[in-house]
């Protein structure tokens, strides 16, 4: 597991006020600026595995911060 997270708020695309967090781990996350660098298509390869859900915000975190 990395030093990185990424974070994203996620909401429901039927009910834009019901959110939540999610939390993807990279392999290769070990500095910010590659967390950065991954996630636009990381944000792209999970939104086209939930077609109901849309992120709404995300950052790059270090491994178990648990706000955003």
């Amino acid at each position: 597991m990395g030093l990185f997270d990424l974070v994203m708020t996620v909401c429901l695309i039927a009910q834009p006020g019901d959110c939540r967090l999610e939390r993807i781990g990279f392999d290769q996350g070990d500095t910010a600026h590659s967390c950065m660098f991954l996630a636009p298509m990381e944000i792209a390869r999970w939104a086209d595995t939930h077609p109901g859900l849309q992120v709404k915000r995300w950052k790059c975190a270090p491994h178990g911060e648990r706000d955003i």
